[in-house]
Parts: structure tokens; C-alpha cells; sequence
């Protein structure tokens, strides 16, 4: 990433979604590490957060926030969590960018069970899971197959 900046290669746009790749590597890293510290994590997070939102490129925007609300969930911040997924939500519906609508709830599923409010994370869960079988989109399906795991649906 360095050698591109200094090269002049680097679109904004791509130096937001190379840091969201760092970041979300950083993340699933610490959330199975014991001895969890979220600190690079976070760092590549926020710059991805904020150059893709400087870019403009409102398709990749959604992605950024909701892998920045994971962290948020991961760090028990759920207040910070639910305004990314949010923010996330607004851009998607705006947008219509169906995908991630989809991705959102199943979001609002993860925050609802980390929070401990099973029902919300179920009506979130059968809402995704709709959505998902409409649009074809079964990249997710392991992810309701995990949630639904957690909830024992």
C-alpha cells in the first residue's frame, strides 16, 4: 500500500477498500484471540470508513460501516455499533442497494444477540433470510446458518 501512495497508484477509493480488507483481517484475527486487542483493527476501520466516504463512491460505503460496527460489536460499544448499522441501513435503502439491506440484517441480528434481545435478532434473522432467498444471494447462507446456530432456530 505504501509503495502505490508514493507512486501516485492510488485511487482514494482504493486505498478505503485496502484498508477495510487490513481491518477486517485484523478483526477476525482478535475476535479469536483470548487476549484480544482491537487497537490495528480499529485504526485500519476508521481510515477505510472515512476515505471511502471522502471518495464518494456510495456502494462501498455500507461495507465499511458494517464491518466497523462488527468491531463495535466486538468491543461491546453497541451504541456505536447500532449508528454504523444505521448509517449502513439509510445509504443501502437510499441507494437501493439490495445486497446490502440484506447485509444490514443480518448485522442488526449479530448486535440484537450480542445485546442478549433474542427476539429482535430473530425478526432480524427471518427478514435477512427473506431477503436473501428473493435476491438469490446464498454468499450468505452460512452466516444464517451460523446465527441460527446461536439463536437455535
Amino acid at each position: 500500500m505504501e509503495w502505490g501512495k508514493i507512486k501516485g497508484w492510488y485511487a482514494l477509493h482504493s486505498i478505503g477498500l485496502d484498508n477495510l480488507s487490513l481491518g477486517r483481517a485484523y478483526l477476525i484475527q482478535e475476535i479469536n484471540d483470548i487476549e484480544a486487542d482491537f487497537t490495528r483493527a480499529a485504526e485500519y476501520l476508521n481510515i477505510a470508513v472515512d476515505r471511502l466516504r471522502y471518495a464518494g463512491i456510495q456502494d462501498y460505503i455500507p461495507s465499511s460501516l458494517m464491518s466497523r460496527s462488527e468491531l463495535f460489536i466486538a468491543l461491546r460499544d453497541f451504541n456505536k455499533a447500532r449508528h454504523d448499522l444505521d448509517e449502513a441501513m439509510t445509504i443501502a435503502e437510499r441507494g437501493e442497494m439490495g445486497l446490502h439491506k440484506a447485509d444490514c440484517r443480518l448485522g442488526y441480528a449479530r448486535l440484537y444477540l450480542a445485546i442478549g434481545d433474542k427476539e429482535k435478532a430473530r425478526g432480524e434473522l427471518a427478514i435477512a433470510k427473506e431477503m436473501i432467498g428473493k435476491m438469490g444471494y446464498h454468499r450468505r447462507d452460512g452466516e444464517v446458518k451460523e446465527l441460527e446456530e446461536r439463536l437455535k432456530l
